[in-house]
């Protein structure tokens, strides 16, 4: 599994990407604080999440949904909102904002 990052400005405009985490087939690693680091260096506004499942099923783990309410629970804390978090596989995905798996408003402004 990988996880990136998109870190938008004002109006949606992409900032920044990044490969925050390169993990085994099963997982990868979550890190608040290099999620933020980047986005707050970078002066974004918010933040798109997305990572992939080697497996071929897009559907978001208990782990997946536990991580990404951290994030938001941080982001909301630090000014800099988590917009969505895709889950890519096997031609598919998933969006934990459309699922209504994310705390909080989605898209501010």
């Amino acid at each position: 599994e990988e996880l990136h990052a998109l870190y938008l400005g004002r109006r949606g405009q992409l900032l920044h990407h990044a490969c925050l985490s390169r993990g085994s087939s099963h997982n990868t690693i979550v890190d608040p604080h290099s999620i933020f680091r980047l986005g707050l260096l970078t002066g974004a506004s918010r933040l798109i999440l997305a990572h992939n499942h080697p497996s071929g099923d897009p559907r978001a783990s208990p782990e997946d949904i536990a991580a990404t309410r951290r994030v938001a629970d941080a982001g909301r804390l630090l000014g800099l909102p988590l917009v969505d978090h895709l889950i890519l596989a096997g031609g598919r995905w998933t969006s934990l904002a459309e699922e209504g798996l994310l705390p909080g408003p989605h898209w501010a402004g």
